[in-house]
C-alpha cells in the first residue's frame, strides 16, 4: 500500500530591494553541454535491464498423476532437483515402458504411439543429468537382469549347439535373446537389431545430446537424422548389414530419446540441415529459467518413493506389446474429449497459419510437432493415470482431463521451444549475457574508458580484476571494440 505523499513546504525567500529593483541577468544555457551531461548522468545510475526474450512457463506439474506429483516435489525439496528435469524425467522413463503396448488413434487409420524426444538444457551444476539417472533405476534394474538370464542362456546355448554338430539328428537350438529396455551410444545397424529382439521398443539414453547427433554419419555415409525422424513417426525400419546380404526390417520401431545438453552448445542440434529438415522440430526441450545450483538440504527423499515409481513402471510394463504385424491396443478420445480436441486442434491451425505467413517457419514447424505430441502426451496420461489406480483391465479410452493435461504439456514445451529457437536463430551475442552482467552491460555508455566500467562493475559487486576479463571477453566475442588504450565503445545494443 502506498503511503500518502508528505506535504512540502515552500522554501521561503527573502524579498530586497535589490532583486525587486534589480533583476540578475539571466545567464546563457548551452544546451548542447546539457545533453551530454545528462547523457553522462543516465549512465551514472545502475538500473535492473528488462529482459524482453522468450521466457518459459512454470512446469505444470498439475498435469500428472497425485502420487507423481508429490515425488516431484519432494525430490525438489530435499535434493533441489528442478520440477521441469525431473517431470519429463518422469514422462520419458513411462514413454519407453509402455512402447509399442499402446496407441492412440483419432482417427481411423492414424495411430499414434507415446514416442517421445527430450532435451534436458540447462548450465553446468543445474543438476539435469541426476533426475533422469533415478527415474531410469527400475527399468536399468529390469536391463541387468535381463542381461545375467542371458548370460546363463548362451552358456547352455552353445553347449547344445556343440551337441547338435556332433549328433545330425539332433535339433539345433534356438539362440537366445536379450530383452532390454534402454541402449546408449550405438550405430544403426546395432540399434536395428536391438529393436528386433524387442517388440515393446527402446529408450536410448544419452548423456550429452551433442555427442548423439555429432555421431550422425559416423557409421554410414548419411541419413541417420532421417533414419530417426522415420522411427519417431514409427515408419518400418530397414537396414542393410555389413556382415550379411540379410537386412534387418522392423515393421514398427519405437525409440523414445532423452539427453542432456548446454545452452551454449544448442547450436550443434540444428548443423548440417537439422534446422530446417525438421529434426529440430521433433524435440522437446525441458529448460528451466531458474539455471543456479540447488542449496544443500539435510532433509532426506522419502522412503516411499523408490517403492512407489518401481511399481508404477512395472504396471506400465504389464501390457504386453503386440506380436509382429499386429496393433497395439488402440485407445480413443471419450465424446467430450474428441470435442476439446477439435476446437485445440482449430486454435492451433490459426496460429500455424499465422506464423508461415509471417514467415517464421521454425516456430511454425514445430507447433505442427506439438499438435502429435499433444496426441501423444495424451495416450501417455491415460496410460499413467491407469498405472498410479488400482484398475486392473488396461485403459480403454483417452477422457477430456487427459487431453487437457496433454494440452497444458504441450504449452509448456512449446514456450521452452520458443526459448531455445530464439537463442539459435534470432539472438546476439547481447541476449546470452544474463544477469548482472546484462546489467553491466546495459549500463555502460556507448562509449567508455576501463576506470568508469570498473567504477559502474563495482556497484553490481564485480572486483576490478572480473571486470577486465570481463571487457576482453566481450571484445573477443564482438560486443566491444578497443578504440585505444583504456578506451571501448559498444557494438551492440540490448
Amino acid at each position: 500500500m502506498r503511503g500518502s505523499a508528505p506535504t512540502l513546504t515552500p522554501r521561503k525567500q527573502t524579498a530586497t530591494m535589490a532583486n525587486i529593483t534589480s533583476p540578475a541577468p539571466l545567464a546563457t544555457v548551452n544546451t548542447y553541454m546539457v545533453a551530454e551531461i545528462e547523457a553522462e548522468a543516465s549512465h551514472l545510475i545502475t538500473r535492473p535491464v528488462e529482459d524482453d526474450r522468450p521466457k518459459a512457463q512454470g512446469f505444470p506439474i498439475y498435469a500428472l498423476p497425485d502420487g507423481l506429483q508429490r515425488i516431484a516435489a519432494n525430490l525438489r525439496d530435499t535434493i533441489g532437483f528442478p520440477i521441469d528435469y525431473t517431470a519429463s524425467a518422469m514422462l520419458f522413463t513411462a514413454s519407453v515402458a509402455v512402447g509399442t503396448s499402446l496407441g492412440i488413434s483419432p482417427k481411423r487409420g492414424w495411430v499414434e504411439l507415446a514416442t517421445l524426444w527430450f532435451a534436458f538444457v540447462g548450465r553446468p551444476g543445474t543438476t539435469k543429468s541426476h533426475p533422469l539417472n533415478r527415474l531410469l533405476l527400475p527399468l536399468y534394474a529390469r536391463d541387468r537382469e535381463s542381461i545375467q538370464a542371458f548370460a546363463s542362456e548362451l552358456r547352455d546355448y552353445e553347449a547344445e549347439l556343440k551337441l547338435s554338430k556332433k549328433d545330425k539328428d539332433r535339433e539345433a537350438p534356438t539362440p537366445p535373446t536379450c530383452a532390454q529396455h534402454l541402449v546408449g551410444d550405438t550405430t544403426p545397424e546395432a540399434l536395428a537389431e536391438v529393436l528386433g529382439k524387442n517388440l515393446r521398443g527402446i529408450g536410448q539414453h544419452c548423456d550429452e545430446l551433442s555427442g548423439w547427433v555429432a555421431d550422425f554419419g559416423r557409421y554410414s555415409k548419411g541419413g541417420d537424422a532421417q533414419r530417426y525422424m522415420s522411427m519417431w513417426s514409427a515408419q518400418p525400419l530397414r537396414v542393410n548389414r555389413v556382415k550379411t546380404s540379410m537386412p534387418l526390417y522392423v515393421q514398427r520401431p519405437f525409440v523414445s530419446v532423452c539427453g542432456t545438453i548446454q545452452p551454449g552448445v544448442l547450436g550443434g542440434l540444428v548443423s548440417d540441415g537439422r534446422g530446417v529438415n525438421g529434426f529440430i522440430d521433433r524435440m522437446l526441450f525441458a529448460f528451466p529459467e531458474e539455471q543456479e545450483m540447488a542449496a544443500w538440504s539435510e532433509d532426506e527423499p522419502a522412503e516411499w518413493i523408490a517403492a512407489h515409481w518401481n511399481q508404477f513402471i512395472l504396471k506400465l510394463l504389464s501390457i504386453p506389446p503386440p506380436d509382429e504385424g499386429t496393433n497395439p491396443i488402440l485407445l480413443r478420445f471419450t465424446t467430450d474429449a474428441k470435442q476439446l480436441w477439435v476446437k485445440h486442434h482449430a486454435k492451433m491451425k490459426t496460429e500455424i497459419d499465422n506464423l508461415n505467413r509471417d514467415g517464421d517457419e521454425a516456430r511454425a514447424g514445430h507447433r505442427t510437432k506439438m499438435l502429435i505430441y499433444t496426441l501423444r502426451f495424451a495416450l501417455l496420461d491415460a496410460a499413467m493415470q491407469w498405472a498410479s489406480s488400482d484398475g486392473y483391465d488396461e485403459p480403454a479410452e483417452v477422457d477430456i482431463a487427459s487431453l487437457g493435461a496433454a494440452i497444458a504439456l504441450a504449452e509448456y514445451y512449446t514456450t521452452t521451444s520458443d526459448k531455445v529457437l530464439f537463442t539459435l536463430h534470432d539472438s546476439t551475442p547481447v541476449d546470452r549475457l544474463t544477469g548482472d552482467k546484462l546489467t553491466l552491460y546495459d549500463a555502460l555508455a556507448n562509449e567508455f574508458t576501463t576506470a568508469k566500467a570498473i567504477l559502474k562493475a563495482d556497484e553490481l559487486g564485480f572486483s576490478e580484476r572480473t571486470t577486465k576479463r570481463l571487457l576482453n571477453e566481450w571484445k573477443r566475442e564482438k560486443l566491444l571494440k578497443r578504440e585505444g588504450q583504456g578506451r571501448y565503445s559498444k557494438l551492440l545494443e540490448h
